[in-house]
């Protein structure tokens, strides 16, 4: 799991969209080591908590491969592989179970930029192709903002 120190005890904002009231939505994401340093744990939210996402990534010994699964206020979850390109490039892939809006399958690609931002391509069956370019932040002080909805 060492190949996540560069994304790891940062905070990662980004403006998704725009509300009615013309205010920016932004995805705010926290990456943080887990479980003894076994796993790495991925806390975000979206539009000040109004939904919200927990993922756990860990290296599964059977299949030699970095899996995990990401859960969501939303009341679906995923399962997922990662792959590292390089140092600063990993490409996921994940089935998506019980999405109302019909999304089974996501795939995105995650990329640290020279500048330090983290740029993400997602697209998959039934979803939109999307990027978003994730400033990085200090992870000090930080409370998930869906923490008290869930």
């Amino acid at each position: 799991l060492q190949v996540f120190a560069p994304f790891l005890g940062k905070v990662w904002k980004a403006k998704v969209s725009t509300s009615k009231d013309g205010e920016p939505v932004y995805d705010v994401a926290r990456w943080d080591k887990a479980l003894q340093g076994q796993a790495i744990r991925m806390w975000h939210s979206v539009g000040n908590g109004s939904y919200g996402g927990e993922t756990v990534v860990m290296w599964d010994r059977s299949q030699e491969k970095l899996v995990y699964t990401y859960f969501t206020t939303a009341g679906f979850f995923t399962n997922g592989t990662i792959e590292f390109v390089d140092e600063r490039t990993f490409l996921s892939r994940e089935t998506v179970t019980g999405n109302e809006a019909g999304i089974t399958e996501v795939e995105a690609t995650s990329h640290l930029l020279p500048d330090g931002r983290l740029r993400v391509e997602e697209g998959g069956q039934a979803l939109e192709p999307r990027r978003t370019d994730r400033l990085p932040g200090l992870a000090v002080g930080w409370q998930h903002q869906a923490q008290n909805r869930w």
